[in-house]
């Protein structure tokens, strides 16, 4: 919990992100990503309309 009356509230914060446990769906979301990086196959975009551009040809 933030301790308002601490001048660096990011401590606090830190030490709530470094307790934080992942759930399940959380994990496999991680795994996925890290396969879609490997894979050379993986098409990246620069931003969202370039994206939506792309589903739009189908």
């Amino acid at each position: 919990m933030a301790n308002f009356l601490d001048l660096n509230p990011q401590a606090d914060f830190d030490d709530d992100l470094s307790r934080h446990v992942p759930n399940d769906v959380t994990r496999e979301a991680l795994k996925e990503a890290e396969r879609l990086a490997a894979d050379p196959r993986t098409r990246y975009f620069s931003d969202v309309e370039e994206a939506l551009a792309e589903l739009k040809k189908d």
